[in-house]
């Protein structure tokens, strides 16, 4: 057999090329990663401010239904109490006004704690209010506190005040009366109504503080309500808002917007005035002011909106995170499997050369006995008998290397196992030790130690001879080889373990150079064979440690091996004494 040198030197490169393309690829892979983790920082940043955006753009759009709400209500109340035109044309300002009193203390509307007509009368403005027993009209004094509202209703009556209305106190909604009789320079008269404070901080807003700004939402709000003219007058301040913070509000809307009322016609009496660069009214032009004397300021609770910010990044960061973690590992895992692949190949590459060296070896010796014989070359009857049984003993070693490899092909089908006995372990060992002398070396010294009185096991006799004729041959093959200082001794015993166990122990051991300890735990993998043998150049197939395994564990039982650098290695196989159900 020759080796040509473009293969010697072609061989270590290939191999080279093996060793280094995984870990390129798992560099190429970091970087890849360590690029994703770097796209993965910004996009989180850009998430967060997208998130936050959208928490804000959501608080604005809850305010915003608020608003509607608290202003559609409070209008609707205001309107309800406001005499129309068709009222005040058909039955006066009085009784219209006396007629919606009574009405108003029916329905119990709370949103008003006093409501009052305010009439011009000369410079003075008079303020009427129904009479509880007879339902009449009566002038009552005006309150203290409703002195600036009465100061600028005179001035407004008098066509004096210029410029947007000015309220000195923002809990009375002033309401001009359009409509009714002529029109002239006087204004006819206002509704005034004052707010319940008590109420709207008690029940009113609270609900909506609730329906639109907490229902459903994890961050906490601070609610706070304040005169639009006067930021520190404060009429409403929710409980998680207590401590006055001075931050800017994320959020905020007018409130007290009012309109106008559909069927008010200031000036539909006075077709005449129409015309262009005719006079109007002030007074009568002036009505509620649209831009809201109330302002409601929403501010997420300190730290609140940044904790959901983080835990919102840390969510995605844990998901991006988790990834990159699949990728790695699956790069990972792929590395290992060709790796494991290309052990693999290596291994069933060694076992093909070891196969074939193991074919050709007693293939060549017959081919050439059987040409010498043939030939009549050989022709004294002692040559004859000597090539005879040379035929013979390589027919054997033949047939054994054709049986190992059928069996390990019944081991991947699970047949290893076909017909179990009452087999007596003596026996058993005896046959072993009898198969193996006609291969083993003259000098190698088989010792046979068995406990008397052990019990018979069920087995397959075939199969745990062709075990034990493995590990024989393991025994006087790498323990007794020439070149390796090692002893020629070989022992095989057979002991019954304790009765908890109720098994029996069959020990294989030798004198040899022993296992390695990094070698120890692939030594019953298929194809495996340790260093020193290939650089001994202790031909084999890697089969039978496997084959071994395979073939007790079908028994239910193990096998195991104790080795010590230079002091030998000892196999161990323990099988049940009753075969397992």
């Amino acid at each position: 057999m020759f080796i040509r040198l473009k293969d010697l030197f072609s061989q270590p490169a290939a191999t080279a090329q093996k060793v280094w393309a995984p870990w390129a690829f798992i560099a190429v892979l970091c970087v890849l990663c360590g690029v994703l983790a770097w796209l993965q920082n910004r996009w989180l940043e850009e998430l967060s401010k997208a998130e936050e955006a959208r928490l804000h753009v959501d608080l604005q759009s809850r305010l915003d239904r608020f608003r509607t709400d608290f202003n559609s209500e409070i209008n609707a109340q205001v309107f309800a109490l406001t005499p129309g035109p068709a009222e005040l044309r058909d039955v006066g300002l009085e009784r219209a006004f006396a007629a919606k009193l009574a009405a108003w203390k029916r329905s119990r509307v709370h949103y008003f704690s006093r409501v009052v007509l305010a009439v011009p009368d000369g410079d003075e403005i008079r303020l009427w209010d129904a009479d509880p027993s007879t339902g009449l009209l009566r002038t009552i004094e005006a309150p203290a506190e409703w002195a600036g509202v009465l100061d600028r209703l005179r001035a407004r009556a008098a066509g004096t005040e210029y410029g947007p209305p000015r309220p000195s106190n923002t809990n009375i909604i002033e309401m001009p009366l359009f409509g009714f009789g002529r029109i002239s320079r006087e204004p006819p008269g206002w509704l005034l109504l004052q707010l319940d404070l008590d109420y709207l901080r008690r029940d009113m807003i609270p609900g909506l503080v609730s329906r639109y700004l907490n229902e459903g939402r994890e961050l906490a709000l601070q609610t706070e309500i304040v005169s639009s003219r006067d930021p520190s007058a404060v009429i409403f301040r929710s409980s998680e808002g207590k401590d006055v913070d001075r931050r800017a509000a994320d959020a905020s809307v007018n409130l007290l917007e009012f309109g106008v009322r559909p069927d008010w016609r200031p000036f539909g009496g006075l077709p005449e005035q129409h015309a262009a660069g005719a006079e109007r009214p002030r007074a009568l032009l002036r009505g509620p002011e649209p831009q809201g004397r109330w302002r409601i300021n929403v501010r997420y609770r300190p730290g609140s909106l940044e904790c959901v910010i983080t835990r919102a990044r840390w969510d995605n960061a844990a998901i991006s995170a988790g990834l990159l973690v699949l990728i790695l590992a699956t790069g990972a895992a792929l590395v290992r499997y060709s790796r494991h692949a290309q052990k693999l190949a290596q291994l069933q590459f060694n076992f093909v050369a070891g196969v074939s060296h193991e074919l050709r070896t007693p293939v060549t010796i017959i081919r050439t006995a059987a040409y010498n014989l043939c030939g009549k070359i050989v022709s004294r009857p002692e040559q004859v008998a000597q090539y005879s049984n040379l035929i013979q003993n390589e027919s054997e070693k033949l047939s054994a290397l054709v049986e190992q490899v059928l069996l390990f092909a019944a081991a991947g089908s699970g047949k290893l196992v076909r017909m179990r006995e009452e087999v007596s372990v003596d026996e058993l060992i005896e046959q072993s030790i009898s198969a193996t002398s006609t291969v083993h070396p003259p000098e190698v010294v088989i010792e046979k130690r068995v406990e008397p009185g052990l019990p018979s096991i069920s087995v397959d006799a075939t199969a745990m001879q062709h075990a034990l004729n493995n590990l024989l041959a393991n025994a006087m093959k790498y323990g007794t080889h020439r070149g390796t200082g090692s002893s020629n001794w070989v022992g095989i015993s057979a002991a019954a373990t304790p009765e908890s166990e109720a098994s029996i122990e069959i020990r294989v051991a030798d004198r040899g150079p022993g296992i390695p300890v990094e070698e120890q735990k692939r030594i019953f993998e298929p194809f495996f064979r340790g260093n020193r043998p290939v650089r001994n150049q202790v031909h084999g197939t890697g089969l039978g440690l496997s084959l071994v395994r395979s073939i007790v564990e079908a028994h239910g039982g193990s096998v195991s091996v104790l080795s010590q650098p230079m002091r030998g290695a000892e196999f161990i196989v323990r099988l049940p004494i009753r075969s397992p159900i």
